[in-house]
């Protein structure tokens, strides 16, 4: 995966992956804070993989929305002390727990939410010109 941001406008940034573009924005003007877009981006991957489940298992989930909420630590360094999703699947309710289990233990294999919970290693390199 390839991912590419170019200032657009002081705290303004164009992020580019694939063939979609979305402004970010470190003072909130004209796009999603950084921190903003990780949480969207795993709430994105958890719905994704909700209609995956939905699909596969035949589950009648019409209206998927989830809820992706955090605050920030109070002690240094700066980061999520805990990030909480909430799923809201209006019209639906689970037959029994162990249907309910399967799909909370399928729908924490996202991509995203793996990459939280392993804390990836982020290399960072300055290319001078």
């Amino acid at each position: 995966m390839h991912t590419v941001l170019v200032t657009s406008n002081g705290y303004a940034f164009k992020a580019s992956s694939e063939d979609f573009d979305f402004m970010m924005d470190g003072k909130g003007m004209v796009g999603m804070s950084p921190s903003g877009a990780l949480l969207a981006s795993l709430g994105g991957c958890v719905s994704l993989y909700i209609r995956k489940y939905a699909d596969s298992t035949k589950l009648a989930i019409k209206e998927i929305n989830v809820t992706v909420e955090s605050d920030f630590a109070k002690e240094p360094v700066i980061h999520f002390k805990e990030i909480k999703i909430k799923i809201d699947l209006p019209g639906f309710k689970f037959e029994d727990e162990r249907r309910k289990q399967a799909f909370l233990n399928f729908i924490g294999n996202c991509p995203v939410h793996n990459t939280l919970e392993h804390k990836p290693k982020v290399v960072v390199e300055v290319k001078e010109r």
